[in-house]
């Protein structure tokens, strides 16, 4: 047998008030997705992505004071039912934004050697070797069928904890370096390590392409570099 439950509610008018402002603030944030994906298949034949659009969000509520006053999680979910619209088989996963940043970073970067070796920091209990493995296999696949790339290197993926792991803990420092950047407005510390660094991907700097904008050594990161930026 199968039950369900319906629930009743009898809000007063300061609750109404903040239900309807957020129903407003939902439909406008779903009417404007809509009509970025619409515009950009009409102008340019592009495909706007549910990452495309949810990679916005930030700078959105860096302006927007009515977006910022909603909880980040539910404008998520509006923009994972607009995208639903499109794909009526969509279903979004938990892993799903780590695995295609996983796929992204290292398509076009696994055909080079017949043997790699990806190493990772530890978080909390879960061993995601495997399934960071399988992404890199996916990218594998993907850089074949996309550019005839023969890609039969054999991957091996390891997590372990930075203690005791010089490698590892210089790592989690550049990272550190970032979050100074893009959260306190510090490149000071960037600017020092930035011959460490090969590549950093920005996929939500959106200024000259879609996809986002690579720095590199010859293309410094800096504060300079993002003073254009919403939120910097």
């Amino acid at each position: 047998m199968n039950l369900s439950y319906k629930y009743r509610l009898y809000p007063n008018r300061a609750q109404r008030e903040l239900l309807d402002r957020m129903l407003e603030i939902h439909r406008s944030i779903y009417n404007d997705a809509l009509t970025e994906r619409r515009l950009a298949w009409e102008r340019s034949q592009i495909s706007i992505s549910y990452y495309d659009q949810a990679n916005q969000l930030k700078a959105i509520c860096e302006f927007d004071e009515d977006a910022a006053w909603c909880n980040y999680s539910s404008l998520q979910q509006t923009l994972r039912r607009l995208h639903k619209s499109f794909d009526p088989d969509y279903r979004y996963r938990p892993n799903e934004l780590y695995e295609f940043l996983s796929r992204r970073l290292f398509t076009g970067r696994l055909h080079k050697a017949t043997e790699y070796f990806t190493h990772f920091t530890r978080r909390g209990t879960r061993d995601r070797s495997a399934a960071l493995r399988r992404q890199l296999e996916i990218a594998q696949e993907r850089a074949r069928a996309k550019w005839g790339v023969e890609a039969r290197s054999r991957i091996h993926v390891r997590s372990r904890s930075p203690v005791g792991c010089g490698s590892l803990q210089a790592v989690d420092y550049c990272l550190w370096a970032l979050q100074r950047l893009y959260g306190r407005r510090e490149d000071r510390y960037i600017q020092v390590l930035w011959p460490l660094y090969s590549l950093v991907m920005d996929i939500e700097d959106r200024r000259t392409a879609n996809y986002g904008t690579y720095y590199t050594r010859k293309r410094p990161l800096s504060l300079a570099a993002l003073e254009d930026v919403l939120g910097i």
